[in-house]
């Protein structure tokens, strides 16, 4: 399973929005997820999308994933969780049990 997310985030209305598209191993498309997000930040809006991406596939129990974001300080957070900021600290966590769970990368 290939995920590609992607949050975004209007500093000027403090809105933003994710979304995500699914395919399997050979590209079929599978689904596509998002929605808007009351959201304080840009990077705010990265982390939902990750969250709700992996809480949708875990669940489908869709259990190999592939997940690519734009967003460097998303793949640093994955490796420091503490540096999320608390308001979203405890969700990330239950995203990152659920990644555990999973073959992941």
């Amino acid at each position: 399973m290939k995920i590609n997310s992607d949050g975004s985030w209007k500093h000027e209305e403090g809105v933003g929005g994710y979304g995500a598209i699914y395919r399997d191993c050979k590209g079929k498309f599978l689904g596509v997820s998002g929605s808007n997000l009351e959201t304080p930040s840009s990077i705010a809006a990265e982390i939902m999308a990750v969250i709700k991406a992996i809480e949708l596939t875990w669940v489908r129990d869709w259990k190999h994933i592939w997940l690519e974001v734009d967003s460097s300080l998303v793949l640093g957070y994955i490796r420091i969780p503490s540096l999320v900021h608390w308001s979203l600290r405890v969700r990330w966590l239950n995203c990152l049990y659920k990644i555990s769970q999973m073959n992941f990368n």
